[in-house]
């Protein structure tokens, strides 16, 4: 099927740092413990420096969570490089700090959590809010006779397609479906002095976390001749 899409609008923006307003258990409610980390400090590193605000707390199935609360760039950190498009965003400065974090020695107390030697992994659980999406549909008929107009050289299809009760051409608009509570997981474990990651797996926090304004969109699918459905959000998790 053809579609027409809306002119894309590329934006950059100021990435949120201030994820403690996702509730990453509505069963769970162990305490959370704020740190400060200073990788600069801790990992001397003279080209990329930032203190970092943590919260962190075992969970109820006794892993590691924790969460970004605010980052304070230093020097050079400040060029890392951030974007935003529809409900998917990146912030390299909150993915170093992140793994910084992870990887250094002691960042979580290691005689309290230890990352055992590989081939035995422990779970370190990044929690973090994201934004949600969902691409909209306006159909409409063509008239009979048609009329193509095309650059040269065009060598594709026309962008009609043929439907139960004539030929249509589809309009898609991107639409804001609120937020949704996410998870990266990461299994450590220890190897030649090192913490290294085994895996890393993403998704919704939990699983059926649902985005904060989703079973509010419809309509007819797949073509606009069948019947109308509830049309699902997508996430940026």
């Amino acid at each position: 099927m053809s579609k027409i899409y809306l002119t894309l609008c590329i934006f950059l923006f100021s990435y949120s740092l201030i994820f403690s307003q996702c509730p990453p258990s509505t069963t769970c409610t162990t305490t959370w413990t704020t740190v400060v980390h200073d990788l600069d400090e801790i990992l001397d590193e003279s080209g990329f420096r930032a203190t970092a605000t943590f919260s962190y707390r075992i969970n109820c199935d006794g892993d590691f969570e924790f969460m970004v609360e605010d980052i304070e760039v230093k020097d050079n950190s400040q060029y890392l490089d951030e974007f935003r498009i529809f409900h998917y965003s990146y912030s390299s400065l909150t993915e170093k700090v992140v793994l910084d974090y992870m990887l250094t020695s002691n960042a979580f107390g290691d005689a309290i959590y230890p990352v055992p030697p590989y081939p035995s992994t422990v779970k370190r659980i990044f929690v973090f809010t994201a934004s949600c999406g969902i691409w909209l549909r306006c159909s409409y008929k063509l008239p009979n006779p048609k009329v193509y107009v095309c650059d040269t050289p065009w060598n594709g299809s026309p962008p009609d397609y043929p439907g139960a009760t004539g030929q249509w051409v589809d309009h898609w608009r991107w639409h804001s479906c609120g937020e949704v509570c996410c998870k990266k997981v990461y299994e450590l474990s220890t190897r030649l002095g090192r913490i290294e990651i085994q895996s890393k797996t993403k998704g919704r926090y939990p699983e059926d976390a649902e985005c904060s304004i989703e079973h509010t969109f419809s309509g007819p699918r797949p073509t606009p001749d069948d019947p109308v459905q509830p049309l699902p959000c997508e996430d940026g998790c």
